[in-house]
């Protein structure tokens, strides 16, 4: 199986690398790559080949809001988790309005959350083809 390229786009280095070890101790074979803020990370989408994008909602410069909406120009079908220490059920339903927003995530992340909903993402992607 190919690995599943993620893209972390957080500007906390402290949950970047919690989120890298959910996914390296996850058992899916995963590639990760980092950015620290949304423009960071659109620039990285622009240039790669991510599978998927977990992305912080609340950061410098671009928020992940920005990010998702000028990814969505460029990459259409790239599959975004929003996650935010707080978020609004209002907030919520706007996001997963998008259509690139598979999921939001409150921080501190569940885990085994996380982990099926990028098992459930990687198998419509897998079914799609």
């Amino acid at each position: 199986m190919d690995p599943i390229r993620i893209l972390i786009v957080e500007d906390s280095e402290s949950l970047r690398i919690l989120l890298r070890i959910i996914l390296d101790k996850s058992g899916l074979p995963v590639q990760i790559e980092e950015a620290t803020d949304g423009r960071k990370g659109f620039l990285e989408i622009c240039k790669g080949d991510f599978d998927l994008v977990l992305c912080d909602l609340r950061m410098p410069k671009w928020d992940g809001l920005t990010a998702i909406k000028a990814a969505h120009q460029i990459v259409p079908a790239i599959p975004f988790i929003v996650l935010s220490g707080s978020i609004l059920d209002s907030d919520r339903e706007a996001f997963k309005a998008l259509p690139n927003v598979v999921d939001v995530m409150e921080k501190p992340v569940d885990s085994d959350k996380l982990i099926q909903t990028i098992r459930d993402v990687m198998g419509r992607k897998r079914d799609a083809k």
